[in-house]
């Protein structure tokens, strides 16, 4: 079973996964949480390895749109072949962050959706899609509150030409969570109010996948 909590920057799937996961171990099911963060903690040495050149170009900006998709689209194959398909299979996975947000950042930034349709086509559907929504003024709070300021893609600095990061990210942000909508299917989404409280949010999130179980 594959359950994704999606959403933009701030919307709270990290704090939603943990609970989840925790959950899921007092209940004695078989349970992996997968953090879906840009070249980062894998499980594998060897995936640190592989993706130290997207590490050092990200960090000196220097990753235009397309080739931004496509080491995204590598990073998160990789997750998928060393994380999911080496498991057995009654395990459930929570994934924070599947590929509606690569294809949903992508595409806002002029990649063509058949593309990255095509280019995320290996992806197993999932069982639950939860999407966190919430105002961008209210994500961009949360992220100065935890960071100091947005970073330069999370902020899309590298195509939008606003004065500060933060008129950038509220620009960008607003256009992701309407692009959200329109690629996650319908038949396996959830849409959670993000600034209702943690605990409300958690109990919606195990009525509706009792529902589906």
């Amino acid at each position: 079973m594959i359950i994704v909590l999606e959403g933009i920057d701030g919307s709270g799937k990290s704090t939603l996964t943990r609970k989840l996961l925790h959950h899921f171990n007092e209940m004695g099911k078989p349970t992996k949480l997968i953090l879906s963060r840009s070249f980062h903690d894998y499980s594998h040495e060897k995936g640190k390895e592989f993706f130290t050149d997207a590490r050092r170009l990200k960090k000196m900006r220097e990753l235009r749109p397309l080739s931004l998709c496509l080491w995204h689209a590598a990073d998160f194959s990789y997750r998928l072949e060393t994380e999911v398909f080496t498991e057995e299979s009654e395990t459930i996975f929570i994934m924070d962050r599947y590929i509606y947000t690569p294809m949903v950042r992508d595409s806002v930034r002029g990649i063509e959706m058949d593309y990255l349709k095509t280019l995320y086509s290996f992806a197993p559907r999932p069982d639950k899609v939860f999407l966190l929504t919430l105002p961008p003024k209210v994500a961009l709070q949360r992220v100065i509150a935890r960071s100091g300021k947005p970073g330069y893609y999370e902020s899309g600095s590298d195509f939008k030409n606003n004065v500060t990061f933060e008129e950038n990210f509220l620009e960008y942000q607003a256009e992701c969570q309407n692009a959200y909508k329109t690629v996650i299917p319908s038949g396996v989404s959830t849409l959670l109010d993000a600034e209702l409280e943690k605990d409300t949010i958690f109990e919606e999130v195990k009525q509706s996948i009792e529902l589906k179980n």
